[in-house]
């Protein structure tokens, strides 16, 4: 599978170099090349230009999910080729929530190199809820399909279950995506937050006692 598969791998992985590229650029010629490339390779996409910049960024994630498509035999090109479009849309769902959670962070470094790209660098409730119903749609008929979902799922969960997710400006965000994915989203939700809990716990405990590094 993972010959006929190949085209699709390096695709994605190309798509990730370039968009990285496409993107450092940007901090010195300015973001219209950025926005010309990206509108021009998300003509093939469910995503528009700002959204496919979200996912091309983060395309390892597809790669990943395709090297492990590769261990069944029976994946088809088509197969991989809709595990790549899905992938391409959790990968934008994952760089959108990771800038609405840093958002205060990176404003305070001067480094909102995402959100730039929206009015008032605010990333409005429709447009990050059209791309979760996207990853969703396209995520359901893949095979093995609730790993997929999983995955989905525990992107979100990572980012939402972050401290700054509860700021006020994150949080009416952060509820509608939550509930978009419920009734998996609770459970997931649940165990992500314990292990934000027993991590700083650990740490704490670790400084307290002098033996952090």
């Amino acid at each position: 599978m993972l010959f006929r598969s190949a085209e699709t791998v390096c695709a994605s992985a190309a798509r990730c170099s370039e968009a990285q590229l496409q993107v450092h650029a940007a901090q010195y010629v300015g973001t219209s090349q950025l926005e010309i490339w990206a509108t021009r390779e998300a003509a093939d996409t469910s995503l528009e230009w700002r959204a496919y910049i979200a996912g091309a960024v983060a395309s390892i994630l597809a790669v990943h999910a395709l090297i492990a498509a590769a261990a069944n035999p029976r994946t088809t090109r088509e197969q991989a080729s809709a595990i790549d479009k899905a992938y391409l849309s959790i990968s934008a769902l994952s760089t959108m929530l990771d800038s609405v959670i840093d958002h205060q962070r990176d404003l305070r470094t001067g480094t909102p190199w995402y959100l730039q790209h929206y009015d008032q660098q605010h990333i409005d409730q429709q447009v990050l809820s059209n791309v979760a119903r996207t990853a969703i749609e396209q995520t359901r008929p893949l095979p093995d399909s609730g790993h997929h979902m999983m995955t989905l799922v525990g992107v979100v969960a990572y980012y939402t279950s972050a401290p700054e997710a509860d700021e006020e400006q994150a949080k009416p965000l952060v509820a509608h995506i939550q509930h978009q994915l419920q009734p998996i989203m609770a459970p997931t939700l649940a165990v992500m937050s314990t292990w934000r809990a027993v991590k700083n716990l650990r740490r704490s405990v670790k400084r307290n006692t002098g033996t952090e590094a």
